[in-house]
């Protein structure tokens, strides 16, 4: 799919192309796009609104889900792996986590559940 960002104050139009999923967060100034190129690769990019650059903050064959921000905070996180038999979603899977202060990226997480020893 493809999506198309309208800046307001100059009426300028930027299209996205390849786009799965899009989350922005709660100021309206970074939006997430989960994309997958047409070689079968998937990547997650973030767009500063206001300036139009487009960051990759992550990018690998595997598959993406849950692309979110948190409500109250300018973190954000997704799900990236391979599912297993029957396409669920399990511990093979590792949640992503990236915090943000402005367009500064503060602290990357990654978990890993089957490494979890509870």
């Amino acid at each position: 799919s493809e999506i198309t960002v309208i800046h307001l104050q100059t009426g300028e139009f930027v299209n996205y192309a390849n786009v799965n999923a899009v989350a922005a967060n709660k100021r309206g100034t970074l939006l997430a796009l989960a994309i997958r190129s047409d070689h079968g690769e998937r990547g997650v990019q973030v767009v500063e609104v206001q300036s139009g650059r487009v960051r990759t903050v992550f990018w690998g064959k595997d598959e993406l889900a849950g692309l979110t921000w948190a409500p109250e905070k300018d973190t954000l996180a997704w799900l990236a792996g391979a599912p297993e038999s029957g396409g669920k979603i399990g511990t093979n899977y590792r949640v992503h986590a990236l915090e943000f202060e402005g367009n500064t990226i503060t602290k990357r997480h990654v978990y890993e559940p089957s490494k979890d020893e509870v």
